[in-house]
């Protein structure tokens, strides 16, 4: 039996191909199962965190557009330099002046997309009290071995990080 929170279904080598029948081709739970060799019931279960992988699908996808437009900002705002230092080369001020004011739209542009990616939800799963309860519980279980204490907290940290 499959540990508790394991998926059978999410770690099969079809898994997509599994969404795709199970959400946009509206297959049964049965038939999909059937057909991929799993289980009815192991087919509910993974129809039932779908949302969630979609979720989180979509807001690495917007954090990635959000990337991308600030590098094309970064571009644009060197373009806009470039643009500056020979303005001022060739003593032409109203063009210094246009590039100026240029790389301060862009600037305030790139800070409103710096700030839509930091207030994307972030979840300190030390800052839930069963949890650090279970984190010191088992680091003094773990006091004997030194070893082990630095790669549960490094393990800890990774966890941290993915979420």
């Amino acid at each position: 039996m499959p540990a508790p929170g394991f998926c059978s279904v999410c770690s099969h080598e079809d898994a997509l191909e599994i969404n795709e029948k199970l959400i946009l081709d509206r297959w049964s739970n049965r038939r999909t199962a059937t057909h991929y060799g799993s289980s009815e019931p192991s087919m509910r279960r993974h129809k039932e965190h779908i949302p969630a992988l979609l979720a989180r699908v979509a807001k690495r996808e917007n954090l990635a557009v959000a990337e991308e437009i600030v590098e094309e900002i970064k571009n644009l705002k060197e373009e806009a330099r470039d643009i500056l230092i020979e303005a001022r080369d060739i003593a032409n001020s109203e063009l210094a002046l246009k590039a100026m004011a240029r790389i301060e739209s862009q600037l305030e542009l790139q800070s409103k997309v710096l700030q839509i990616i930091k207030t994307q939800p972030q979840i300190n799963i030390l800052s839930i009290p069963e949890v650090a309860q279970s984190i010191e519980v088992m680091g003094r279980a773990l006091d004997p071995f030194p070893d082990a204490q630095i790669a549960l907290a490094a393990a800890l940290l990774e966890i941290e990080d993915g979420m």
